[in-house]
């Protein structure tokens, strides 16, 4: 499959009129897109709806670009890296990229162009504005979870990367790049910050799990202290979304992905079609426009697995041969209506999973409150019997694979996974001839290198 005939092309920074508070003097060498249209900050920040509207602008950037399950998406692009999806013909896949390749500016240029819209919102909401008390609250919390998820994905994608935390022109001309043990340092702080100040619930988005709340902030920060190898956090910071009975279980498997599912934490959703996940993933009508499965990762589930039966699709390879490839359809809804399928952005496996780790690295193996506990949790709702691991190593394995089998094809988790754990070469490496240490972290956009002084040098290695 060439993949790169058959991206859509969505405008390459597609932003809501309302979030657009861009002066059109500034020139920022952090690249963050052109507006479409301008709108003043001194009506946006007029009015509890106005405000509304602008966070809601930045969650439609989101939706249209890095993180909306679409052909350059990040789960989509960086699936490629790994092992999940094959290509005969795709950088990412043979770890050929360029710093030219057209996918990465979406990468790197979306989720800056929404640091500078949330930098924007929060530097608007610290001075005297028309908003209410409780808005300003909510909506403060809201754009620091949101910088902290944008710089989560930089900083894994990319490595050391300029940490904006303001709008002043002068201060992001000439950005450097900044040590990713300083970017962590910030992505905690914001959602430490996020965690006080949103609500427990979803009534911000009348009900729908559409916009983050406290618990989205506690199981992102549970995931980022597990990268930073902060064990004990992880655990409790996971414990406390799985406590939340209420409002989070682990569903059946075909309703994981539907909209407002009980196993969401934090989805993505358009007005007027289902996620995009379902048109870029799934092999209909036609086979040829999508990408199957590793089957070295098809490997990884047994038969009696009913996540093989429900988010994966076999399909004749039209050989003649027999021979089957396998599809991943988590999302079936490819159609503009009626929406029942909203992108899922964080859920509650992937915590059962965050805390496994967490209690594993801490020789937390079996028993009460364990590792195997927590595995045996996603195992039993797949249908399959629980873990035989009783060491740290077979549990950290387990572990492992599990994850792969829980989120393939969701968000880049199986390379970021390998990359964190040190396993990437001992894992692909056979895969991918191309693959070296060198090549474990993006190449920064040749734009960004081109038009910022401070990086001229500063190209990762290897590009």
């Amino acid at each position: 499959m060439k993949i790169k005939k058959q991206f859509k092309k969505y405008p390459l920074f597609f932003i809501s009129v309302v979030m657009l508070l861009v002066a059109p003097s500034c020139k920022k060498t952090v690249e963050v897109g052109n507006p479409v249209t301008q709108v003043s900050s001194a009506d946006v920040f007029a009015s509890d709806p106005a405000i509304t509207a602008a966070i809601s602008g930045i969650y439609s950037d989101m939706l249209n670009s890095y993180a909306g399950g679409g052909y350059y998406s990040v789960s989509a692009v960086v699936s490629y890296s790994a092992d999940e999806l094959l290509s005969s013909d795709y950088s990412f896949y043979d770890d050929n990229i360029l710093p030219n390749d057209y996918e990465l500016p979406y990468l790197w240029g979306s989720p800056y162009t929404d640091i500078y819209a949330a930098n924007n919102l929060l530097e608007g909401l610290a001075k005297p504005n028309g908003i209410s008390a409780a808005m300003n609250k909510q909506i403060t919390g809201e754009a620091k979870f949101i910088r902290a998820f944008d710089y989560f994905y930089l900083v894994n994608l990319f490595g050391d990367v300029p940490l904006v935390t303001g709008t002043a022109w002068q201060q992001n001309t000439n950005a450097t790049r900044t040590p990713s043990v300083q970017v962590y340092q910030q992505i905690v702080a914001d959602l430490k910050d996020a965690q006080a100040s949103l609500p427990a619930d979803y009534s911000a988005s009348k009900g729908e799990r559409v916009r983050p709340n406290k618990w989205a902030a506690t199981a992102l920060l549970a995931r980022v202290y597990l990268y930073m190898e902060d064990w004990p956090d992880a655990e409790i910071q996971a414990s406390a979304v799985i406590a939340n009975s209420s409002l989070y279980s682990l569903v059946s498997l075909n309703q994981v992905f539907l909209k407002n599912s009980n196993e969401a934490i934090w989805q993505l959703s358009s007005d007027n079609s289902n996620a995009q996940d379902a048109e870029v993933f799934s092999p209909e009508p036609d086979p040829s426009f999508s990408s199957p499965l590793q089957q070295s990762t098809v490997d990884k589930f047994s038969a009696d697995d009913q996540r093989l039966t429900y988010w994966i699709t076999p399909l004749d390879d039209g050989t003649g041969t027999g021979n089957l490839l396998y599809f991943p359809t988590k999302y079936k809804n490819d159609q503009t209506s009626p929406i029942t399928e909203y992108s899922m952005v964080m859920r509650l496996a992937e915590q059962y999973l965050v805390r496994a780790e967490a209690r594993a690295e801490q020789n937390k193996i079996t028993g009460t409150n364990s590792a195997a506990t927590d595995v045996n949790a996603i195992r039993t709702r797949a249908g399959i019997a629980g873990t035989t691991a009783t060491t740290q190593g077979t549990m950290l394995l387990a572990i492992e694979d599990e994850r792969l089998r829980e989120l393939f094809t969701e968000w880049g988790h199986r390379w970021l996974d390998l990359k964190r754990t040190g396993r990437a070469l001992t894992v692909l490496g056979a895969l991918k001839p191309n693959l070296n240490q060198d090549r474990l972290l993006f190449p920064i956009p040749q734009n960004q290198i081109t038009n910022d002084p401070a990086m001229a040098h500063q190209q990762n290695p290897g590009y």
